[in-house]
């Protein structure tokens, strides 16, 4: 190939073609502004605010625009698209989406907010984590758990060494195993 385009007339050619296809690929690749999307942008981050006035908590966005109002007792940060609210000290905890919609409701005693995809959340007696979309990902078995980072979490388990029961902190990856 390489012999051809020494030919001035497929020099030419062969130019003309590598200048095309590089301003083809520059193109296909800029930002598409008209283009619209049915789906609604998903919010990975809202900030947590306070109202002053009755001391609820709500999200907004990071221009300062109110998203979720300020109408919950007790309210975790924002992460996963998910955030961790309850209305009222003595209900359980639930999940919602950016809109402020319940993305998660369940029973939750405690709950811890999500990060890496996955809430820590007290059901009954133990800890166990949920995912996103609120299957349980690993089963209760935790006397005490806690936010994943860096896919390590610490964990409180009940073991029984030489018929003592003890328990022992220990860290899990996010499918429960145990790490060194």
């Amino acid at each position: 190939m390489l012999q051809n385009i020494r030919d001035p007339k497929r020099a030419s050619l062969f130019t003309l073609l590598i200048f095309s296809l590089t301003v083809l690929f520059i193109v296909s690749c800029g930002k598409k502004e008209n283009q619209k999307s049915d789906k609604p942008a998903v919010a990975e981050y809202l900030v947590l605010m306070k109202e002053k006035e009755s001391g609820k908590y709500g999200y907004m966005d990071s221009n300062g625009n109110t998203v979720v109002q300020p109408i919950y007792f007790e309210a975790g940060k924002f992460s996963s698209g998910r955030g961790r609210v309850r209305r009222n000290q003595n209900d359980p905890f639930i999940y919602i989406d950016a809109t402020g919609r319940v993305a998660i409701q369940s029973e939750f005693v405690d709950a811890r907010d999500f990060s890496e995809g996955l809430a820590a959340v007290k059901l009954g007696d133990l800890w166990g984590y949920i995912d996103t979309t609120g299957k349980v990902a690993i089963e209760p078995k935790f006397q005490i758990a806690s936010e994943f980072d860096h896919g390590r979490a610490k964990v409180q388990l009940k073991q029984d060494f030489n018929g003592k029961t003890m328990v022992t902190t220990v860290e899990i990856d996010p499918k429960g195993n145990l790490l060194d």
